[in-house]
């Protein structure tokens, strides 16, 4: 008996020394669960970086290609895939939170209510459609939870620039949490050099996001989302190789 319960608790010493490594699991672009080594695409959590925009964000990144011009447009292609940045046949899909966004501009998205950022390269028509033939970018939204905190931050620049953006979340109860995104920016033309402005490259837009949030129950969870963009003043100034002439220019408001 002695000679048993030692072996038993060596045994025992042993399992707890020796704690099992699981595998890694991921929710892939399938939308299930499945083991990190088991996933044929690969997944990349971006980690935020200072930036204004999703646009930048992603380029500097998640090694996409990106297009940018003035007034707030932008487009991204994944994969080899031409870049887009209108039009209803696009090859690449923006998800909120695992669902189709409204936009397809990555410059109107609100980065202070993102969490994370999850680019998903390659093909994924079958789960999405013929627009994620290049990859799908999938945007997390912020779910805060426990004391209300925020963050807030001013911005001054060349061009007349200004800018104010805030956030703020937690819960209010222990049934109920919010979080709250806005940002208000405004910028003059740009400089040309020599006392020249580019005409057509100044704009001003706002931006607001809210969640809420409500347990009403220990198996049950509300959630309430709501985005509002508004742009003012917004326009293209052309091909620089047109030259500063405005008449190329094409208004976006």
């Amino acid at each position: 008996m002695a000679s048993f319960l030692t072996a038993l608790l060596a045994s025992a010493t042993a399992c707890a020394e020796e704690p099992a490594a699981l595998d890694a699991i991921v929710v892939t672009g399938r939308r299930t669960a499945a083991r990190l080594e088991d996933t044929p695409q690969r997944v990349e959590d971006i980690e935020r970086t200072p930036t204004r925009e999703l646009a930048d964000l992603l380029k500097k990144n998640a090694s996409v290609d990106v297009i940018q011009y003035p007034g707030n447009l932008s487009g991204v292609g994944i994969r080899g895939v031409r870049l887009e940045f209108s039009g209803i046949n696009k090859r690449w899909l923006p998800l909120i939170d695992g669902r189709p966004a409204m936009s397809t501009n990555p410059s109107l998205v609100n980065l202070d209510q993102i969490e994370r950022i999850e680019v998903l390269k390659g093909p994924a028509s079958a789960l999405y459609g013929a627009q994620a033939m290049g990859g799908v970018v999938n945007l997390i939204t912020r779910e805060s939870h426990g004391g209300v905190a925020g963050t807030g931050q001013i911005s001054l620049g060349e061009f007349d620039l200004k800018e104010l953006r805030g956030r703020i979340g937690g819960s209010l109860s222990d049934a109920l949490d919010f979080d709250y995104a806005g940002s208000w920016f405004d910028r003059g033309d740009f400089s040309a050099g020599q006392g020249v402005e580019r005409p057509n490259t100044a704009y001003r837009q706002q931006n607001h996001a809210l969640r809420l949030g409500l347990a009403p129950a220990l198996d049950w969870r509300l959630r309430a989302k709501t985005d509002l963009y508004r742009g003012r003043d917004i326009a293209t100034p052309g091909d620089i190789a047109y030259g500063l002439n405005p008449a190329h220019a094409r208004s976006l408001s």
